[in-house]
């Protein structure tokens, strides 16, 4: 419809004026935001389908994953007065992460990027170093991944050039042999000192990995390189013989005020910066005992003993139970790094729920604990375990389980049966342990 008068025609010619420079500036600012990602290096073109998030904005992302979460808990349990806390953003969304397991295949296809891509006539890569894609054994290629520390990625790059000019083979899942099947590297937030772990089918490569460990110790900060023999034809990663072939056998990290070592088979999360902030959250939620060492708790699937260690702090006597023999051994030396040799803990070595039903093994740490933490495996906790809770509550009302999970199905399945049995759901809490996947690390408080 054309303008009547002039007046109008000038007031519709301002307004189209103004509209066309909004639109213009919107676009300049999403060209500016995509360019500004482009040079941080945010664009990823080829993901290795692990992490789905991270082409998109980090608080919108996290929003996305907590609302699917909560949704599935509503769905699976009664959350009426249930306190549900929002998550707890990871202090760093980018190049968190400090340990990496990565498979190592043969492959005559895949060109492994050196700094100078465009360079011709470079050979063909002939080792194929990544994660399994989602539901397959198609080996992934990681190159420069945002969520890795940027002292893991420079040293898997020059790690990958130093194996392919030596003569050490890759892992053939076709032929089933090899020399190589995995790496495992980790990184300390501290020093950025580096520990790398080569998971070989046999010792004959001994002289040559040792070689290419001398190497990067010089040029990339590598202090401390371990052998383990995984002559299985199965997919675990992990074989039960390891041998140190160069330096440290431990490495060290501080948390929470609290210095902790590492060996290359013990659990350590992958994000420590946000593993702090669950800690931290554990401490809080554990109300000191009115005399010193006067209650106990117990700390089950412990680990390398960070919790155990809280909780003495707080002033509890503590049960600390760890079915891997490397990690229990890290436990008792982080306790005597920490001037705790003195404190009341009791570490166990075995499973819980053989512990649990001996409870000869628990040495005076055998009545009823005021705190129970429980951090399973992502498999949950068995029925062994669920039931021992049961009927512990009946002997005693004045406790708490607090239960950490990185796996959010079966905490929901664990919840229900020991809700079924007669515990109350207080609250769940949950933290980014693992910024740009779709999955969220849970908190759960529970009582009778």
């Amino acid at each position: 419809m054309l303008p009547k008068t002039s007046s109008d025609f000038k007031t519709k010619l301002k307004k189209d004026f103004r509209q066309k420079r909004t639109d213009f500036h919107q676009s300049q600012d999403k060209k500016r935001k995509y360019f500004d990602k482009k040079q941080r290096g945010l664009l990823v073109q080829n993901p290795c389908q692990c992490c789905c998030g991270t082409n998109e904005n980090y608080k919108r992302a996290l929003k996305l994953k907590y609302s699917k979460d909560t949704s599935l808990i509503k769905e699976k349990i009664e959350t009426h007065r249930v306190m549900l806390v929002p998550p707890e953003p990871s202090p760093s969304n980018l190049n968190y992460r400090t340990t990496v397991k990565l498979a190592v295949r043969s492959s005559d296809r895949v060109t492994f990027p050196r700094r100078n891509p465009e360079k011709s006539g470079r050979p063909k890569s002939r080792f194929l170093i990544g994660l399994f894609a989602p539901g397959t054994h198609d080996v992934m290629p990681v190159v420069n991944c945002l969520v890795q520390s940027k002292v893991i990625n420079r040293f898997l790059e020059a790690l990958q050039e130093a194996l392919e000019k030596s003569s050490i083979t890759p892992w053939s899942d076709v032929t089933k042999t090899g020399d190589l099947r995995y790496l495992v590297v980790r990184s300390t937030r501290l020093t950025s000192e580096l520990m790398l772990t080569f998971v070989v089918n046999d010792l004959r490569c001994k002289s040559q990995f040792y070689t290419i460990a001398r190497k990067l110790s010089a040029e990339h900060g590598l202090v401390s390189c371990f052998l383990n023999v995984n002559d299985s034809l199965e997919n675990n990663i992990w074989g039960s013989k390891t041998v140190k072939i160069m330096g440290k056998q431990h490495l060290r990290e501080s948390m929470c005020g609290l210095s902790v070592h590492v060996s290359p088979r013990s659990f350590l999360q992958t994000n420590p910066s946000l593993a702090e902030k669950i800690y931290r959250r554990i401490e809080l939620l554990v109300d000191s005992p009115i005399e010193k060492f006067s209650a106990v708790a117990w700390d089950l699937y412990s680990g390398i003993g960070q919790i155990s260690m809280m909780l003495s702090r707080s002033g509890y006597r503590v049960v600390s139970i760890e079915e891997s023999r490397s990690s229990v051994d890290d436990c008792k030396k982080n306790i005597a790094t920490n001037a705790m040799s003195n404190h009341p803990i009791n570490v166990i070595n075995g499973k819980v729920e053989s512990i649990l039903s001996d409870r000869s093994r628990l040495k005076g740490f055998e009545e009823n604990p005021s705190i129970i933490v429980v951090n399973p495996s992502k498999s949950g906790l068995l029925p062994e375990v669920i039931d021992h809770f049961l009927n512990y509550k009946g002997r005693n009302l004045d406790h708490k389980i607090i239960y950490v999970s990185c796996n959010l199905a079966s905490l929901l399945r664990d919840i229900k049966l020991l809700k079924d049995g007669g515990y109350t759901l207080k609250q769940l809490e949950s933290f980014d342990m693992f910024p740009h996947t779709n999955k969220l690390e849970w908190l759960a408080v529970l009582a009778p």
